[in-house]
């Protein structure tokens, strides 16, 4: 397929690096997925009772199990924590039980939300996770997070590593390694006052790096 293709876009230079040490020779550009601006969105107090966030499919790759046994320990170890849900797919029937076992009324299930919706609920939430086990490439999601002010947890792959600078603009884990997930959590609920540092640099990189405005006009150079 990539032999055949004119021309390949992929989301970063880590990407293009991959594809071109598998494929050489292909024509390559990069092009990374773009959100629109956020400038109204003002520093937001930290809530009383932190609330943690997930945004998604419903489905193993996103690191359900790892959420559900970092929860676990969470609570057991004596943390007190909101975490909201919204988005459906294969494993809500699984996630959901165990979610509402381990967390109790500290868990919240929204379904699937409209893109105002999941705005309003991002400006209210002040970590945003994401720890998927494969299966990504940029996600809107965490570009989404970033621009409403949270802090960003997520699986280093593919590109969220060309947009995830670890413990500046967010934090990055490996994939699967849920000791790790839990760690960081643990730090960043015990650190709260770093915080605000950590969202101005989450928006300042997608308003420099991956605004809206100039996208449609790259991808209309390129074809």
């Amino acid at each position: 397929m990539l032999r055949n293709a004119g021309l390949v876009i992929v989301y970063s230079e880590l990407e293009r690096q991959e594809v071109d040490r598998r494929w050489p020779g292909l024509d390559i550009h990069i092009l990374p997925n773009a959100v629109p601006q956020r400038n109204n969105v003002a520093a937001k107090p930290v809530n009383r009772v932190p609330v943690v966030i997930f945004f998604g499919r419903l489905h193993e790759s996103k690191g359900l199990e790892q959420i559900v046994k970092a929860c676990e320990a969470l609570k057991h170890d004596g943390y007190n924590f909101q975490f909201n849900c919204f988005g459906d797919g294969p494993m809500k029937d699984v996630f959901l039980p165990h979610m509402e076992e381990v967390l109790g009324d500290d868990f919240l299930y929204g379904g699937v939300a409209t893109s105002s919706e999941k705005y309003r609920e991002l400006d209210k939430a002040d970590i945003f996770l994401l720890p998927s086990i494969y299966g990504e490439g940029l996600p809107m999601a965490i570009l989404e997070a970033m621009s409403s002010r949270c802090v960003v947890v997520a699986s280093e792959m593919a590109s969220v590593a060309a947009v995830i600078d670890d413990g500046v603009n967010g934090y990055l884990i490996e994939p699967g390694n849920t000791g790790q997930l839990i760690n960081r959590l643990k730090m960043l609920l015990d650190s709260r006052e770093e915080w605000p540092q950590v969202q101005g640099s989450a928006v300042e990189t997608v308003r420099s790096q991956f605004a809206i405005d100039g996208y449609i006009d790259a991808l209309e150079a390129i074809y």
